[in-house]
Formats: structure tokens, sequence, C-alpha cells
């Protein structure tokens, strides 16, 4: 079972709708508006915002309601403990410095098990990690004895995938004599010159296309360019 953790409500449910034509359904979506799950049991993942998350599945000792004592589950009251998940996501951790991010950092040290933080915003991302490993292994230290330490690996990508279509409005005369307004693809390269190119690299690597922009840009390259030379550059080796 995956923990699915996001900072806004409005993210929840792009995911649970997503996910949920995934799993056919079998989603446990938590929020301060509503949490859900299907009384069948066995949810493949549980969407939720940190701290509402937190209320549903944090059970104090003692104080735990029939859905876990009596096993009579409930559809609107989550089951507890975190050991029943097997993998922790969260997207958007630069949000630890939010205002749920002291709800956030208790369910990641909560959770003992492999865990994937996502974002596009962080500027402290080493620093980040060392945290991640202090309470990787502090895990590890509470559980087993004389056991490895383990290592959080930091992968930082420059690139963004987009699926954000730019489009700009043209306008002609049509034989009417009336004006006509159309929207047509923008792709990025146009706004390059020779000059751009050659004096300003930074300008390259700062270019968001998208599927459709890069198989234009691809089509037309070959249009121009002799096959043999694409296919140098497009040698793996």
């Amino acid at each position: 079972t995956v923990l699915f953790v996001l900072p806004s409500e409005v993210l929840v449910w792009q995911i649970a709708a997503t996910y949920y034509e995934f799993f056919r359904g079998n989603v446990t979506i938590c929020t301060d508006q509503i949490t859900f799950q299907e009384v069948t049991g066995g949810a493949q993942v549980y969407i939720g915002t940190p701290l509402a998350l937190e209320r549903s599945i944090t059970k104090a000792r003692g104080v735990a309601g029939q859905e876990m004592t009596k096993g009579e589950r409930e559809f609107m009251i989550l089951d507890g403990g975190y050991s029943q998940f097997d993998y922790l996501v969260l997207d958007e951790v630069h949000t630890l410095n939010g205002p749920e991010g002291d709800a956030l950092q208790r369910i990641i040290k909560s959770c003992n098990c492999p865990c994937l933080a996502l974002s596009a915003t962080i500027g402290n991302a080493t620093q980040l990690r060392d945290w991640f490993d202090k309470v990787t292994n502090e895990h590890i230290q509470a559980t087993t004895i004389d056991a490895d330490e383990e290592e959080v690996i930091l992968q930082e990508h420059y690139a963004r995938f987009i699926n954000l279509q730019r489009y700009v409005v043209t306008e002609s005369e049509g034989k009417d004599g009336r004006k006509k307004q159309k929207l047509v693809k923008l792709q990025p390269v146009a706004a390059m010159t020779p000059e751009r190119l050659k004096n300003e690299p930074e300008l390259i690597s700062a270019l968001s296309m998208t599927p459709t922009d890069m198989i234009n840009l691809w089509t037309r390259m070959k249009s121009i360019f002799p096959s043999t030379v694409l296919d140098e550059m497009d040698d793996p080796d």
C-alpha cells in the first residue's frame, strides 16, 4: 500500500482521479473536507493532505475505535497505523516549511518504509537529503540491532517535462473582408535567433517544449539538414 501525501486538496483530487482509474476505485482519500475508504479494505493507495492524514491514521493507545478493536469497518474512518504502508510518496516536499509542515514531518518519522520525496523548487537539496538520512537511520537503529546504515539518494534533474501547449492568436483577413482570429501553436524555438544561440547558450536549457513541440522541431530539422548529419547526432555512442 502506498501513502501519497500532497499539500492541497486540489492536488489530492487531481492525483486521486488518475489513480482511481488505475486501481479501479480502490483508493482512499483523506482531506479536511472528506475522508473516504472502500469498506472492503485492501486499498492500494492512500491519498491526502498532511494534517488530515495524521488525524485519521494516528490512533492513540486505548482510544482506538471499533474499526480497530472489533474489525467493524466504516467508510469514513480510516484504518489506523503507519506500518500498513509499503511506500511513502511526498509530492511538493518543499512544503515541509509550510502551514502543515509539522504534520508532514511527523508522518515521515512515523513511516518506516521506502520514501520518494519530490519537488521542483528545492534550494537546499543536500541539506534536505541529510535530514532524511538522519530520520531513516534512526528508524533502522530503533528496529534492528547492529544494522548497516542506509544512504538516502539525492537525484537532481535540471529539465522538466511539461504538457502545457503554448498558443498565439493570429489575425487574418478573409475573402469577405472580415478579420478572422485563430489559435496557432507557438514553437518556443521561434523566440531564438542565431545571435542568441551563439551568445546566450543558457537560454537553450530554459526552452520548455511539449512532446508536440519536439516532434515538430525534429520534423523541420529532417527537412532542412541532410539525413546523415542527423544520424550522426542521434548516435547513442
